[in-house]
């Protein structure tokens, strides 16, 4: 694996726990296509 890739992370990077709790199926979709982007950039 490369561990030269750049760490995945939500802007902003902080969020009140009450955000985190409502906005979860955001976070889970934001998470994905950042995920993706990295996978897709690796190969």
């Amino acid at each position: 694996m490369n561990d030269e890739r750049p760490a995945i992370s939500l802007s902003p990077p902080s969020r009140p726990r009450a955000a985190l709790r409502q906005q979860s199926d955001e976070l889970a979709d934001d998470l994905t296509v950042l995920f993706r982007r990295q996978f897709k950039s690796g190969r």
